[in-house]
């Protein structure tokens, strides 16, 4: 009789016990969620701000993948430590830009003033041809009707920084791809740190799969760019239009944005052929189509075997959204951004939701 009283107060004492822990988790988990809440209110509020620096960021770790890339692979060949690898990686890139803009960075600079000044001329030029009278003012209008509705160039005074801060910003850019590629290690560990133990290999993965898929996008763009470009200055010089090192740049420099980007820089080409009739404007309108189609049949089936295909109407939708989220920076970055996104559904979507959800 003795020992079930004890055996009942024993476990009226445990049950007490555990209604109190479990009344305390309830408790805490009361408090701890408006916490988190106000946690992540809190940080996306202040990502939201610092979007420019956060893109900065994001360009600076797309160059310190390049310089990662080259780096390790000339380790490899060579037998030398990867530092010293990366000390003549970023040498070599900065001899060949300065070699480049040796040869050829007056001749564009002088042709892109010829264009800034002449600029009115071809737009008047351009209204003629479709009877547009006064057609400075017609553009002025058009651009304002779409700052007042919030488009592309809406934020003015974002693309007026952007401008005005390029070389600062690709400065900045290259300096942080150099630190982030002299130690990348370090940088991984401490975002790393930051997660939960569980967790932690999930998302190295997750990094390690987005960090290659950037790497070979990286590379592949580049190569179209160079060839875009080359392609572009030997078709226009051809053709006889004027200024055709400027308008090959610029056509090379806008490949980074697919799709949107060939149709930008096709502008300024057509508009200065224009000043010679338009019969030129039409041979350009060909000579970038042919360019873009030849691309597309040969070069980006060779590119997209080494990286991630990503379909082209999600593309183009992706870039324009990210140009109205975060403005001209975020339309330049669109691309590597949807990459990005692209990788991750694919990792922790498709793989951990849709294909564990499947009967076996």
């Amino acid at each position: 009789m003795q020992n079930s009283y004890s055996n009942n107060q024993t476990n009226y004492s445990t049950s007490q016990s555990e209604s109190r822990s479990v009344s305390g988790s309830q408790s805490r988990a009361v408090l701890l969620a408006p916490l988190l809440f106000l946690l992540l209110v809190v940080v996306l509020a202040a990502a939201w701000k610092l979007t420019n620096l956060l893109l900065l960021v994001f360009g600076a770790v797309l160059v310190a993948l390049l310089f990662n890339a080259c780096s390790s692979a000339l380790s490899r060949w060579t037998g030398v430590s990867y530092r010293i690898s990366l000390t003549i990686v970023v040498i070599l890139i900065t001899l060949l830009i300065a070699g480049f803009m040796a040869m050829l960075g007056s001749q564009i600079a002088s042709e892109m003033n010829s264009l800034i000044k002449k600029a009115p001329q071809m737009i008047s030029a351009a209204g003629d041809y479709f009877d547009i009278t006064d057609s400075e003012e017609w553009i002025k209008n058009r651009l304002e009707d779409m700052i007042g509705q919030r488009s592309l160039v809406g934020d003015l005074t974002g693309i007026s920084t952007v401008l005005l801060s390029v070389p600062v910003n690709m400065f900045l850019v290259a300096i942080g791809g150099i630190y982030f590629a002299a130690d990348p290690k370090v940088y991984n560990q401490g975002f790393l740190n930051l997660l939960p133990q569980r967790h932690r290999a999930r998302i190295s993965n997750g990094m390690s799969a987005v960090a290659d898929a950037l790497r070979r996008w990286f590379f592949g763009q580049l190569l179209s760019m160079i060839c875009i470009g080359v392609l572009t200055t030997i078709g226009l010089m051809a053709l006889g239009i004027s200024s055709p090192f400027a308008l090959g740049f610029i056509a090379g420099v806008l490949e980074f944005i697919p799709y949107i980007g060939p149709v930008l820089s096709a502008v300024p080409a057509v508009a200065v052929a224009f000043g010679n009739g338009p019969w030129d404007a039409l041979w350009v309108v060909v000579l970038y189509t042919a360019i873009q189609q030849a691309e597309s049949a040969f070069l980006v089936p060779i590119i997209q075997k080494k990286t991630v295909k990503l379909p082209p109407g999600l593309t183009v939708f992706t870039i324009l959204a990210f140009g109205i989220l975060l403005g001209p920076v975020g339309m330049i970055f669109g691309a590597p951004l949807t990459v990005v996104s692209f990788v991750l559904v694919q990792k922790f979507w498709k793989e951990d939701v849709i294909e564990n959800e499947q009967p076996h």
